[in-house]
């Protein structure tokens, strides 16, 4: 295979180009990633930023790497479709978590003033989280997807950016819908092609049921979604699975999910049951 290199560019932004001194490079919150020529060195990198924890220069080496392959027609190798994910997955998690905080905190502000300015802060953390998603998306829209495990991946990471998108613009049904449509496609594979106790496969039902529970609002299809996925890993669950960190981990997601979705419940049930409590009392008293 022809090594792919990375053609560079110089950097435009005067501060940038003070501080980087060279054309290598890129300012990533406060951070200077050096970006490397070759494919090779750029998933060199990514491994070392993972390992340092920093995950917004783990997500510009393997954006690098996704348009080389791309721009190559080549399809992204196991190691890298896992670190683009794991890169994307913290980078846009911490903007999405510092989102729904600023979320909460607007009601409480001292003054307007104060919800004001966290208003301007919520609107650029939903920008960031907007251009990361369709840089995902625009990735994985270049890759040649299969009907295989790799492909099931890759779909079911399709809906998790569109549901991303979903929550900081309810009112936009596109991007509802197109989540709605990937993770159904990718369930459709998953449910013929691999075992109930695969981790794409039991990951694919997590997000699923979240996506169905908190954006489109069915809360019963999203307990039996989840409920169904849980059950038959477990009829299938062998010492060889027990060993697999990462499904032991998302099988735990799904009880964690499904007791607290039970305890909604319950707590809407009370409070209509106080609610209808209340009206009645009031209308014996006219």
């Amino acid at each position: 295979m022809q090594a792919l290199t990375r053609a560079t560019s110089k950097v435009h932004d005067p501060i940038a180009l003070f501080i980087a001194g060279a054309g290598n490079a890129v300012l990533i919150a406060g951070l200077m990633a050096v970006l490397g020529d070759t494919i090779e060195e750029l998933n060199e990198l990514a491994r070392i930023y993972e390992v340092l924890e920093l995950y917004p220069a783990m997500a510009q080496e393997m954006k690098a790497v996704a348009d080389l392959r791309n721009e190559a027609g080549e399809e992204f190798t196991l190691d890298e479709r896992n670190r683009l994910s794991i890169a994307y997955k913290h980078k846009t998690g911490q903007l999405r978590s510092a989102w729904r905080t600023t979320m909460e905190m607007i009601p409480s502000a001292r003054n307007e003033t104060t919800a004001e300015l966290i208003r301007k802060v919520q609107n650029q953390l939903k920008e960031e989280i907007v251009a990361d998603c369709h840089a995902v998306i625009k990735m994985l829209e270049k890759q040649n997807i299969g009907a295989d495990e790799a492909g099931i991946f890759l779909i079911k990471m399709r809906g998790d950016y569109f549901r991303y998108l979903a929550e900081v613009d309810l009112d936009n049904s596109k991007f509802r819908e197109e989540a709605g449509s990937a993770y159904e496609e990718a369930s459709k594979l998953a449910n013929e092609l691999l075992p109930s106790t695969h981790s794409v496969r039991l990951g694919l039902a997590l997000n699923h049921s979240v996506f169905l529970y908190e954006i489109v609002g069915d809360k019963t299809q999203a307990r039996q979604l989840a409920k169904s996925a849980l059950d038959g890993a477990l009829q299938n669950f062998t010492k060889a699975d027990e060993k697999q960190q990462e499904v032991t981990f998302i099988l735990q997601l799904l009880r964690d999910n499904l007791t607290l979705w039970a305890a909604n419940e319950d707590e809407e049930e009370n409070d209509q049951v106080t609610v209808c409590h209340i009206d009645s009392r009031n209308l014996n008293k006219t």
